[in-house]
């Protein structure tokens, strides 16, 4: 079981600008105040902020695939593949699924106390 709050999350604004991350009704933060002593963030950079904070239960959904390959993988991908795991070209670029990511992906979950 998560030892966070279950998602979704969601974001609004106050009367004052105060941003505030919700689970249903329940809030999970309010650290996002759009004035104040010191606060020299704009209201564009406040807005991603609190959408990428509502986001968090759904990013620990996204990662959990890769930290699971290198949990299965170990300390080291499997001989002759080096770094890259898979890649592909596409019409638009290219990508790569690459150990050290997945690796990195694992560090962060377990740094929140998350298990894949």
């Amino acid at each position: 079981m998560e030892k966070f709050t279950p998602g979704p999350w969601r974001y609004g604004e106050d009367q004052v600008g105060t941003k505030r991350v919700f689970s249903g009704d329940y809030e999970i933060v309010r650290a996002l105040s759009t004035h104040g002593y010191g606060n020299r963030l704009s209201r564009e950079e406040r807005d991603a902020n609190a959408t990428l904070i509502a986001a968090a239960p759904e990013l620990v959904e996204a990662l959990k695939p890769f930290a699971r390959i290198a949990e299965i993988m170990g300390e080291a991908p499997p001989i002759g593949t080096g770094d890259t795991l898979h890649s592909w070209e596409l019409m638009g670029g290219s990508a790569a699924l690459r150990f050290s990511d997945c690796k990195r992906a694992l560090e962060l979950l377990r740094k929140a106390g998350i298990s894949p």
